[in-house]
């Protein structure tokens, strides 16, 4: 259940901030008990007025509720230094810096229980994915209690972050390439771009609307491919050109990325 009281300060006012912020502001949560800061004063003030949140000008010191830390990577030293005297023992540290461990922020801010997370962009639309560790149970609670209403949420042990990265964080732009691979296609036979497109988005509607009814793939995909049919025909294609193996690459060079991240950042 979303708890509305909660005080959240976001530190960064990104494209992830952003969305996390829409996100519940669309599902209920109060957007007076929202605060936003970023060291480009005018990213703060567009947020602002999107959003209709609270702005922190400057980052006074803060003795309670929880701060998100949505800055790159790159970026997160220099932050340190300038908020690490700014917030309390009360205030619960929650990092979804790709590449930034637990370990460290824990280390960072001592005094404080911390968690890291990784959420994706479709939190924006209430259809997000977060991956979260803490060793603090309560703090694992309070932020499902967060963000109950935009997310599924699951607890990951951290070494999966990496793959959790390349597949929930970058998985939406891996699925937009493809449906955009789709409607090229569509429009080179000869359908209208407009046409094409509405295909293919009532298709992906349609398709997810199924997943949650029968969850096994290759059942599914059976279920279209007549013997000797088009689909068949098509599906023949997808094996040749060896499609399993592109997407296992993508899968693995991102996760490579975040290792990579990680290592510099360390």
């Amino acid at each position: 259940m979303q708890n509305n009281n909660y005080k959240l300060h976001f530190i960064g006012a990104g494209n992830i901030a952003n969305a996390m912020i829409s996100g519940l502001i669309k599902s209920g949560f109060p957007s007076s008990n929202i605060y936003a800061y970023d060291k480009d004063p005018v990213k703060t003030t567009v947020l602002v007025k999107e959003l209709n949140i609270n702005s922190h000008e400057e980052l006074d010191f803060l003795d309670e509720g929880f701060v998100f830390i949505c800055v790159k990577p790159v970026d997160y030293p220099k932050l340190f230094e300038d908020i690490k005297e700014k917030i309390g023992k009360g205030v619960s540290v929650l990092s979804c810096m790709a590449g930034i461990s637990l370990d460290r922020i824990e280390k960072d801010f001592e005094e404080n229980i911390c968690l890291r997370f990784m959420p994706n962009m479709l939190i924006e639309n209430s259809s997000g994915f977060i991956a979260l560790t803490s060793k603090s149970k309560k703090l694992v609670k309070d932020c499902s209690n967060i963000f109950s209403k935009v997310a599924d949420i699951k607890e990951i042990p951290e070494e999966m972050f990496d793959v959790i990265t390349a597949t929930a964080g970058s998985g939406p732009a891996w699925i937009y390439s493809y449906i955009n691979s789709l409607v090229k296609a569509g429009c080179k036979s000869g359908l209208k771009e407009e046409e094409s497109k509405a295909i293919v988005l009532s298709l992906l509607k349609g398709a997810s609307k199924k997943l949650t009814q029968e969850t096994d793939l290759n059942i599914l995909i059976q279920q279209v491919a007549s013997p000797g049919g088009t689909t068949e025909a098509g599906l023949k294609i997808i094996e040749e050109e060896n499609v399993d193996k592109i997407i296992s690459d993508v899968i693995s060079i991102a996760t490579q990325r975040s290792k990579e991240l990680r290592k510099g950042s360390s």
